[in-house]
């Protein structure tokens, strides 16, 4: 064996110790190879991100070996382990992140670059699954502008290995050693249980934390407390079965099914059965470019989702261009393992104090950008375009969402004076609410407003139909029911609901709702205009706002404006796209009939010129994202509202 020592780090070339099992890292490279290719093009492979969950598994079935044997031989420390932990995650992830933090500064607009650094700080601490929850959701496509989003994973397993050793211990101390098996293998069970339980009510909540995901790890301890009572005879077609029933679920799952659910269970069982079986041959398994693949598995999972991002980022997903994203990928990832993690994990004092000193100016670099606004000074000509794509400054206090509902009588009312206006909807109106009640705010009028995210109109469905609706239900009536509002304005992202999120998808390719839904969801939104109209108020129905195919600071960095330019205007999308994207919505409104018309708002006609509709108009930016308009967008739509009130 060679090594050479350089400022604390070992580099060494060691032969694998006899404990190595070929099986598991063959195992880590089926699930990193589903992943990669599930975020390189789902098509591809539907349900590889259950690759993520096979992880999970091989981690807890690892850690639970490393405590337990720790424990029986009276030998385990909390440092030898934490040490063992950060050697082995810190190094890498740190590298990665510096290169994104340099990437960032060179790409990324303002607003973008405040966000980085919070992701960054928060996946250095590894608290990004608690940050990325309070954002877009994992399959949404903005997902893919989060060149961190990956680390989601990574925060769920180093809180995993916080807790699990003093859990470990403190069982130890107090029951008898036997006994621990048999908590792993219960807390397995009921952590499934209750995980499904809790992801059909909180899908993102039970994606991101680890009190849905503690199960997963711990049926890799499970795993590893059966398998000295079990014995599998043959072992190589267990284990080949299992496999295949991986494979399976890499191409029969997909982004519809509730994840983590019952259907979670199938590839954590399968990888289970993997490791119980203990194959004495790896035919096609100890293949040596797989056997590399799982050496390189931590590495190549760190890597490839940035270059995914970027790739997404310049309009580079052809499959030649994936695919050579997913070399250059693999590339990073064997520099990643040669240069960075294999000379770290048997550094001394000196190399761990280093590496936490590289993780630590890390975090500060990321603070650094979130605090000091994302540098604006480095495009000083577009500091107008970046100011006015702001959203409103209550949208999180004021904004009810399914981990943090406002009910109606606690909802926010801007600003002081009468209450005659409400503004109801989903994110779509949070800042029309504002915008609204800022022109109102000089005649002394004052706005209500109610916002749920991602709620479809459904007035007048039970209940129990969904949290939406129940939420709904309630606050319209209690609209209905107040006097001194005369005024409700009524919005809603409804071709979101009808054919997905996704704006570069017009309603002939995306999927679209059973007819049914679409009925549901019309004749809901026509049942409860009449509600409130029969109440005496008058209502004002906002049409669809255009979608636009990236965000909007992504659309002026990529714009290319001169330096001395004047009245600058962007398109974002063409209004023909607009038309045939929202067309069964907007042939749906046409149609209704009402005793008393509401007042339509038409977003289109404001935002939109003959050919085009537009993310920049006259120097001021219409939207903060890819689909919500600013607060500067919306006051044009405010204005609109407030003109329309005065027509008789």
């Amino acid at each position: 064996m060679k090594q050479k020592l350089i400022n604390g780090f070992t580099f060494k070339t060691a032969p694998r110790p006899s404990s190595f099992r070929k099986d598991i890292n063959a195992l880590r490279a089926l699930a990193v190879i589903g992943v990669v290719l599930y975020h390189f093009n789902p098509a591809w492979m539907p349900g590889g991100f259950a690759g993520v969950d096979v992880f999970f598994v091989i981690s807890g079935y690892l850690m639970t070996a490393i405590i337990v044997k720790s424990l029986s031989a009276d030998s385990f420390s909390f440092l030898t382990f934490y040490k063992a932990r950060v050697l082995r995650i810190v190094p890498a992830m740190t590298a990665l992140l510096l290169f994104v933090l340099l990437i960032g500064y060179q790409i990324y607009s303002p607003a973008d670059l405040i966000t980085l650094g919070e992701h960054v700080s928060s996946a250095i601490t590894f608290h990004s699954n608690s940050t990325f929850l309070s954002e877009a959701g994992y399959f949404d496509i903005e997902s893919h502008e989060k060149i961190l989003l990956h680390t989601w994973s990574l925060s769920v397993e180093w809180q995993f290995y916080i807790i699990f050793p003093v859990l470990l211990w403190a069982l130890h101390r107090i029951f008898p050693a036997s006994w621990i098996g048999g908590f792993i293998i219960a807390g397995t069970i009921a952590g499934a249980v209750a995980s499904v339980l809790y992801s059909r009510e909180n899908p993102a909540a039970g994606f991101y934390l680890l009190t849905s995901r503690f199960w997963e790890l711990l049926a890799g301890g499970s795993a590893f407390i059966l398998q000295n009572r079990l014995t599998i005879k043959k072992g190589t077609t267990v284990f080949n079965l299992a496999i295949a029933v991986i494979i399976l679920c890499f191409f029969m799952l997909d982004n519809t099914i509730s994840w983590p659910g019952a259907a979670t269970l199938i590839p954590v069982s399968a990888a289970m059965i993997a490791i119980l079986s203990k194959p004495r041959k790896l035919p096609v398994m100890a293949f040596e470019p797989i056997q590399k693949t799982g050496d390189y598995s931590y590495s190549l999972y760190l890597w490839h989702w940035p270059v995914v991002v970027l790739l997404t980022l310049n309009q580079l997903t052809d499959t030649r261009e994936l695919i050579a994203g997913i070399l250059l990928a693999f590339i990073a990832s064997v520099i990643s393992y040669r240069f960075i993690e294999q000379p770290t994990r048997s550094s001394g004092r000196t190399g761990l104090a280093l590496i936490l000193i590289a993780a630590a100016l890390v975090y500060a670099g990321g603070k650094y950008y979130e605090n000091n606004g994302g540098l604006p000074q480095r495009f000083p000509h577009l500091a107008p375009l970046f100011d006015s794509a702001k959203p409103s400054p209550y949208r999180e206090t004021c904004h009810s969402k399914k981990t943090a509902e406002i009910p109606p009588e606690s909802a926010c009312r801007y600003f002081t004076g009468k209450t005659e206006w409400a503004v109801i909807g989903d994110s779509h109106v949070i800042e029309l609410a504002y915008a609204l009640a800022q022109e109102l705010e000089p005649a002394g009028i004052a706005v209500q407003h109610h916002s749920y995210s991602g709620c479809a109109p459904s007035y007048g469905q039970a209940d129990d139909f969904s949290r939406c609706s129940r939420w709904l239900n309630a606050t319209t009536d209690y609209v209905a029911e107040d006097a001194d509002v005369k005024h409700v304005v009524l919005g809603h992202r409804y071709t979101r609901a009808l054919y997905g999120g996704d704006s570069l998808s017009s309603h002939l390719t995306a999927n679209p709702a059973e007819e049914a839904d679409r009925e549901l969801m019309t004749s809901s939104l026509k049942h409860q205009i009449e509600h409130l109209q029969a109440a005496g108020k008058q209502v004002y129905l906002m049409l669809p706002i255009p979608e636009l195919s990236a965000r909007i600071m992504r659309i002026i960095s990529d714009a290319d404006i001169p330096e001395d330019a004047e009245n600058i205007t962007i398109p974002g999308l063409s209004r023909k796209f607009y038309q045939e994207r929202n067309a069964y919505i907007l042939h749906a409104l046409e149609q209704m009939q009402f005793s008393s018309e509401p007042k339509l708002i038409d977003p289109a006609g404001i935002y939109c010129g003959d050919s085009d509709c537009y993310a920049v108009r006259n120097s001021t930016s219409l939207y903060f994202d890819d689909d919500h308009p600013s607060v500067a967008g919306a006051r044009m739509l405010a204005e609109e509202i407030i003109a329309l009130s005065k027509e008789k």
